[in-house]
C-alpha cells in the first residue's frame, strides 16, 4: 500500500549533496549517489552494472533503541530506491520501494531510512502489496515500473546465483585437488613403506639363507669336504680322467690326477710317504695343486697355500726351491 510522505527533509544541521532536480528521463549520477551514501556514513557493497543497481548498508536504531543491519538499494537509471530494515512492530525484515525520487528524497532516506515519501510501497513475502489490489485500480504507468523494478531485482538475483554457483565450483574444484593430492601423498606412503617391508623380508631371507649354507658348511666339514677316489689298476686311469685334472704325475708303477677341487686319484704303487701326506691331512688344510714323482721313492708336492714338500730331493734342487720361495713354509719330506 502507498505511504504518505511524512518527512523529506534532511536532519537538521547535515550537510546536503543534492545537485538539484531532475527530470523524469534522467537517472542517477553515480557519482552523486556514492558521495551522499558516504557523506551519511553508508558502506557500499554491491554495484551490478547489468542491473544497474547500487547497495549501501548501516547499522541503524530500528527506534525502540535496538540496532539492526540496513540497506538500501539505488536504481540509478530508474531512480527507485529501496530499502531493507527491520520494522518495529514486525518481528521480520521488510522491503519498501520509492520510485522517481529525486535527490533530496535519495538523501533524505540515506538520513532516514523509515522515511515516507508518498511515493512507496510495501513488499510483503516478495508479493509487492500493490499486487493484490484490483487490477482496473492500478496505473499503467506504475504497474510497468514496478515490473521493470521486479525485473531488476531478478537480474540481481540471478547474478547472485551465477557468482555463488561460480563459487561452489571453484571450491569444489579446489577441494577435489586438496583431496587428490592427499590421497596421492597417501598411495606414496603406502608404497614406501610396501618397499620397505619388501626389502627389510628380503634382507631376512638372505641372512636366513646364508645361515642355512653356514651350517651346511658346518656339515660338510665335519664329515669332510671332499671324496678321494683311488685307481688300484693301471686301466682305470682312463675312466677317471676328464677335464677337471689340473696335474697328471707318474712315476715307476703308479700314476697319481690332482682335480681343480683338490682332490685326488690314484694307482697302486704310490710311495707310502707321498700317499700319508695326502691321505692323512685334515679337511680345513690346504689342497694339492702340483705333485710329481720319480724313482726310488722320489717325490714332490705343492698345496694351494703356497707350502710345498718333498721326499729324497737333490741338494741343490732343494737349495733351489728353498731359495725361490724365500725359505718360510717348506719342509722337507720324512
Amino acid at each position: 500500500m502507498e505511504l504518505r510522505d511524512r518527512d523529506c527533509r534532511p536532519r537538521r544541521g547535515t550537510a546536503t549533496m543534492c545537485p538539484g532536480p531532475v527530470t523524469p528521463a534522467q537517472g542517477f549520477s553515480l557519482e552523486q549517489v556514492r558521495m551522499i551514501a558516504n557523506l551519511h556514513m553508508w558502506q557500499e557493497v554491491q554495484y551490478n552494472e547489468a542491473s544497474r543497481v547500487i547497495a549501501f548498508t548501516q547499522v541503524v536504531s530500528d527506534g525502540e533503541g535496538t540496532r539492526c543491519p540496513s540497506r538500501i538499494n539505488v536504481y540509478y537509471t530508474t531512480r527507485c530506491v529501496g530499502t531493507v530494515i527491520q520494522h518495529p512492530r514486525r518481528e521480520r525484515r521488510t522491503q519498501m520501494f520509492r520510485k522517481n525520487c529525486t535527490y533530496e528524497e535519495m538523501e533524505a532516506i540515506f538520513i532516514n531510512p523509515r522515511v515516507h515519501t508518498g511515493k512507496g510501497y510495501y513488499e510483503r513475502e516478495n508479493v509487492p502489496a500493490v499486487a493484490t489490489r484490483r487490477a482496473e485500480e492500478v496505473d499503467r504507468e506504475e504497474a510497468n515500473w514496478i515490473a521493470d523494478c521486479l525485473r531488476l531485482e531478478l537480474q540481481d538475483v540471478e547474478g547472485h546465483i551465477a557468482e555463488m554457483t561460480a563459487c561452489r565450483d571453484e571450491f569444489k574444484r579446489r577441494l577435489n585437488a586438496i583431496e587428490q593430492a592427499e590421497r596421492k601423498r597417501q598411495e606414496a606412503e603406502a608404497e614406501k613403506k610396501r618397499q620397505a617391508e619388501r626389502v627389510e623380508a628380503e634382507k631376512k631371507r638372505q641372512a636366513a639363507e646364508k645361515k642355512r649354507q653356514e651350517e651346511q658348511k658346518g656339515l660338510r666339514r665335519e664329515r669332510g669336504l671332499y671324496a678321494h677316489a683311488y685307481t688300484f689298476h693301471n686301466e682305470d686311469v682312463n675312466e677317471n680322467f676328464d677335464e677337471s685334472v689340473s696335474c697328471i704325475a707318474m712315476g715307476d708303477r703308479a700314476t697319481l690326477m690332482v682335480y681343480d677341487h683338490g682332490g685326488y686319484s690314484y694307482t697302486e704303487g704310490m710311495p707310502t710317504g707321498l700317499y700319508n701326506k695326502l691321505h692323512h691331512r685334515g679337511a680345513n688344510q690346504p689342497k694339492p695343486t702340483y705333485v710329481a714323482m720319480g724313482s726310488m721313492d722320489r717325490w714332490y708336492v705343492r698345496y694351494d697355500s703356497g707350502v710345498s714338500q718333498w721326499n729324497n730331493v737333490p741338494n741343490s734342487l732343494t737349495d733351489a726351491e728353498s731359495y725361490s720361495a724365500g725359505m718360510p713354509g717348506f719342509r722337507p719330506g720324512p
